[in-house]
């Protein structure tokens, strides 16, 4: 009996201790935030090729070293003319293959004054702390950390890895580019050519859900726009040009960055556990193997939480029908039109809609300059422009009703043709120059136009007439003034235009919204 206990109390005691190793081995939040607060306090803002810098990546290479990496320093080279006096530091851990998974983040921040606590401060910590917990047991996959520097430069460090590692034992690309806050979690997949395999995607999301977590978002006007135009991009991209699977995950790009504010101060440390428990979970998933797809060719749409991936075949489709209908709705409605008597002796209806247009533009453009009076401020609704885009609507309002009394008076065409043909040809154009620059994805936006204002000229009833030339801009007006993320969009082109913008941006949302209530409550006690 008394040995029977013994051995009871054996089995517990080695469980017991199984259970806390096992919980030692989780992601620690805490040893995650003492990286980001060494790269964004002790060492500080860490632009490329700086000292900073440089103290960044000994760091880094010291954490990746005690975790048993083989540890190496590239030496970085560009082909374009900025300071390239810097390295990647890559750690190696062995597998029991050849086969490589890279995970990275970048070391440098943007300016000398921008602490980069989030970008990519966060990315770098979060790639620590994966490395500590995967380096305690064996993989059949060779482990490749990189610390990248130069990212804000131009991806400066990653185009130079990709260009002098030796890429061909590359199976998996994983990059962690901000990792702050419990806000949506961005996928980034695409490059001018191509996006991620579908499966990476899929398995994204799905482990994402897994893990119990429910706000992953793909900005699909956002990447439509950024995508072909080559705009904000991550290290990832230079392995998705040379056909090796890889994904971004990105936090909330309305959080300050690029400005003083990327600080440890409003760092939200929740984030790095959410983005390296996704990491994890992704390498434990793909060690052996994957899918053979190594790029993909689609656009992504998010259906609550669902990828939805549209062929370019089927978008082309879309884009040719919409040109076919539009054809056929002008020769109907030549065929339909009347030449009204009246309408012989009106002229210049096409540049009195332009008046209507411009007053209306310029009435809402100067709800910025009221604000800015108001404020005191130079452009302060860059920073975190969401609320100041209701007060812009009420402008919006009185701009049309302004227009309408301007324009009393003025005798415009009836027959709708006149408009018509215009509004197509117009649309037409776009569409081609569109499809000629960004490919049928950006095509689709002035198509999707087209063929809604087609539709409404057949439409049987007014009501749906109206409905639908209402519609008609919907996805034009998404994709250039209202994408996803369009406060990041606003506060980089301000940021870039007036580089002073950083001394004035608002200390936080919560402050932001405080002080908006108030001189929302100041006007009205003034009237």
């Amino acid at each position: 009996m008394r040995k029977r206990l013994l051995l009871v109390i054996a089995i517990i005691s080695v469980l017991f201790f199984a259970v806390l190793l096992s919980r030692a081995d989780d992601f620690s939040k805490e040893k995650a935030l003492e990286h980001v607060r060494y790269f964004a306090e002790t060492a500080g803002p860490r632009p490329l090729g700086s000292p900073q810098e440089k103290a960044a990546l000994t760091y880094t290479a010291q954490k990746l070293a005690e975790f048993g990496c083989q540890v190496e320093w590239q030496p970085v080279t560009s082909s374009k003319n900025i300071n390239t006096d810097s390295f990647n530091v890559i750690g190696r851990f062995p597998g029991a293959t050849d086969r490589e998974i890279v995970i990275g983040g970048h070391i440098d921040s943007s300016t000398p004054e921008i602490p980069g606590a989030d970008d990519d401060g966060s990315g770098v910590a979060a790639m620590l702390e994966i490395a500590r917990v995967l380096c305690q047991e064996k993989h059949q996959s060779t482990l490749v950390f990189v610390a990248f520097c130069g990212e804000e430069s131009g991806l400066v460090g990653s185009k130079s890895f990709a260009e002098h590692y030796p890429l061909e034992p590359v199976a998996l690309m994983l990059q962690l580019d901000m990792a702050s806050g419990d806000s949506p979690l961005m996928l980034w997949i695409d490059t001018r050519k191509a996006q991620s395999p579908e499966w990476l995607v899929r398995a994204s999301i799905e482990v994402f859900h897994e893990l119990g977590y429910r706000n992953i978002d793909y900005p699909t006007h956002f990447q439509s726009l950024n995508g072909t135009m080559g705009g904000a991009g991550s290290d990832h991209e230079p392995f998705m040009e040379k056909k090796i699977p890889a994904i971004a995950f990105v936090s909330d790009v309305r959080f300050p960055i690029h400005t003083r504010n990327d600080s440890l101060a409003y760092f939200k440390p929740d984030g790095l556990v959410r983005s390296g428990k996704l990491i994890l979970a992704l390498v434990q998933k793909f060690d052996r193997a994957q899918p053979e797809e190594r790029t993909g060719h689609y656009m992504l749409v998010m259906v609550g939480e669902r990828p939805i991936f549209i062929k370019p075949g089927l978008l082309r489709i879309f884009i040719i029908l919409s040109i076919l209908v539009g054809i056929m709705t002008l020769v109907r409605a030549r065929k339909k039109r009347v030449t009204l008597d009246e309408d012989r002796r009106i002229r210049l209806s096409w540049p009195k809609l332009l008046v209507l247009l411009l007053i209306i533009v310029i009435t809402t453009v100067a709800s910025q300059w009221t604000m800015q009076l108001l404020k005191g401020l130079r452009l302060p609704w860059i920073a975190h422009p969401g609320p100041y885009f209701i007060f812009t609507f009420f402008f919006f309002f009185l701009g049309v009703w302004l227009a309408l009394q301007v324009t009393r008076k003025w005798r415009f065409r009836r027959n709708s043709y006149f408009y018509l043909i215009r509004a197509a040809s117009y649309l037409t154009v776009l569409v081609l120059l569109a499809w000629a620059a960004g490919g049928p994805r950006l095509a689709l936006y002035p198509a999707s136009g087209l063929l809604l204002i087609s539709l409404g000229c057949l439409a049987p009833c007014r009501w749906l007439k109206g409905l639908l030339w209402l519609l008609s801009p919907y996805l034009m007006f998404r994709l250039l003034i209202l994408p996803e993320y369009y406060e990041f969009i606003y506060r980089t082109a301000g940021i870039f235009v007036f580089p002073e913008l950083n001394n004035i941006l608002p200390r936080g949302y919560s402050e932001f919204a405080e002080n908006f209530r108030n001189m929302v409550s100041n006007t009205r006690n003034t009237l």
